[in-house]
């Protein structure tokens, strides 16, 4: 009996620390006050509550510079990788393309150990990371998108989505999963599973950029979804760039992709 006590004692002396800090780790999200460094001012902070543990979601809105009801704008998705930092918002915040591309931003912010939306396959779920992990992200990313639209006059025929790393793998998650949703997406750095490539995922154009020196994410990755993707019929382009993995900002700061984009 002695000896249950202690070890009902040892446990409890090791899981309360232990899940105190895994809890503390996921609501680490809730502080990031500057995704988009110092563009993040122009957004508006608001918080989205849900049934994804932790169960509330920081997210900002770029509206569009002198907004009006009677017109029907466009929405940009802009997901974050593992870093937290929001290339595609952070470019698309700028006065040249908030004049050029009026539009709506969206910018949910996660977990550590959440993602948007991962490949099933099990290459991409390997290892203690792999374990941990929390579910996919990209339902209340649509979640928070479908509220926005129900407060501003958008034009749901022109939803975008996009994304580095992590967030490149969501942009083939959005499209795979909803694409009734979103009009076309445009990934960098971005991966998923060949394997994976569906008559869902086909239905809608999208751009992978990707560079040649990417040791995180080898090219070929890429370049293997956007050929399997245009095998079975689909609208996918694949853009090389000469550098390695963080290539975000060369890439939204280049107006052909937001043109694309947007033409969709």
């Amino acid at each position: 009996m002695i000896m249950r006590k202690r070890i009902r004692l040892y446990l409890a002396c090791f899981l309360v620390p232990l899940l105190s800090v895994i809890v503390l780790w996921d609501l680490a999200h809730l502080f990031n006050n500057r995704p988009m460094y110092e563009n993040t001012a122009k957004f508006s902070k608001h918080y989205d509550f849900s049934f994804h543990w932790p169960f509330i979601t920081p997210y900002f809105v770029l509206s569009p510079e002198n907004y009006d009801s009677d017109k029907d704008y466009p929405v940009v998705l802009a997901l974050h990788g593992v870093s937290k930092y929001v290339y595609g918002a952070y470019q698309i915040s700028n006065e040249v393309f908030q004049k050029t591309y009026p539009a709506f931003v969206v910018v949910p912010i996660i977990p550590k150990r959440a993602r948007w939306s991962d490949p099933q396959d099990q290459k991409f779920n390997q290892g203690i990371e792999g374990l941990i992990k929390l579910d996919n992200y990209i339902p209340v990313a649509v979640g928070i998108i479908k509220s926005l639209q129900s407060e501003y006059s958008i034009d749901e025929d022109r939803v975008y989505v996009t994304g580095h790393s992590m967030g490149g793998a969501g942009v083939y998650g959005a499209l795979k999963n909803y694409p009734d949703i979103f009009a076309a997406g445009l990934s960098v750095s971005g991966y998923w599973s060949v394997r994976e490539v569906d008559g869902h995922l086909i239905r809608k154009p999208i751009r992978a950029v990707h560079g040649r020196r990417d040791t995180q994410i080898p090219y070929i990755v890429a370049s293997g979804v956007i050929d399997k993707i245009n095998d079975k019929g689909g609208d996918a382009s694949m853009i090389p760039y000469s550098g390695g993995h963080r290539i975000g900002n060369e890439v939204y700061s280049r107006s052909s992709h937001w043109d694309w984009m947007f033409r969709q």
